[in-house]
Parts: structure tokens; sequence; C-alpha cells
């Protein structure tokens, strides 16, 4: 069914569910110094937690050499290479 996800809990599954919570939040945050988002990525307003994960689970499977780098950084490649920003006014 689209729009629902099933998962055992668990401690990493909650982990994971409380770090995408984070993210889900912080992508909406806009750059107090720029026109834009602080993290470069335009995900839809009514992205849902379940499709980020979906996204970071999809990337880090595409690139396994992820696993060795730090959470922040590999979400933040998966989700603005999914949902890039277009050229802001005066950046590349």
């Amino acid at each position: 069914m689209m729009g629902k996800a099933s998962y055992v809990y668990t401690h990493e599954t909650g982990i994971c569910w409380g770090a995408l919570a984070v993210v889900q939040e912080l992508i909406t945050w806009n750059d107090p110094n720029a026109e834009g988002l602080l993290f470069g990525v335009c995900a839809p307003a009514k992205s849902s937690r379940t499709q980020l994960i979906a996204i970071f689970i999809e990337y880090a499977k595409r690139n396994p050499k992820g696993y060795s780098e730090k959470f922040s950084d590999v979400v933040l490649d998966a989700l603005q290479q999914t949902f890039p920003c277009k050229a802001q006014k005066g950046k590349k």
C-alpha cells in the first residue's frame, strides 16, 4: 500500500525514525544569510517521513561506501540529489 510503512520496532528502527524526524524538520529551515534553504533540499511540502526514509535506504544501497560515512552527510546527499533546489540568484 502506498503511504504506509510497516516495521518491527527495535532500538535501531526507533533511532532511524527519530533521526529522519529531525532531518524532516531541518530541511525546511531557511538560510538567514542567503535566499534559499539552509541544507539545499527542496522537498515538496507534503513529503512524508516514510518517503524520506525510503530515499535514504535506496541511496545507501546504491552507494555502499556511505556506510562508513557520517549519517548526516549521506542523508543530505541522498535528499539533495532527489530534491535539488533550482539555482538561486547569484549562486551556482
